[in-house]
């Protein structure tokens, strides 16, 4: 089924949420945001899995996080001793 992109607008609206339902208007939003997280990982599963086994086969190990985002994985790579001493 093709589909032309005017067919479909896109509509972008601001948000207040100083008013008396704010609070509660935030939390449905990212009650909301969280969910479509969840639905996507259970969909796509943990495509980072293949990306963190290559950085490790190259050397790199996992550190303890400097942030606290979630799941976060800090890698870094130590310098080989015997290769800072070949001039």
């Amino acid at each position: 089924m093709d589909r032309e992109d005017s067919a479909y607008p896109i509509s972008v609206r601001r948000a207040d949420l100083s008013g008396p339902d704010g609070e509660r208007v935030s939390q449905f939003v990212e009650a909301y945001l969280r969910q479509t997280e969840v639905e996507k990982a259970a969909h796509l599963g943990d495509t980072r899995d293949d990306a963190i086994r290559l950085y490790c086969a190259r050397g790199f190990e996992t550190v303890t996080s400097w942030e606290e985002r979630p799941r976060l994985v800090c890698m870094q790579l130590e310098p080989d001793l015997l290769s800072d001493f070949d001039g």
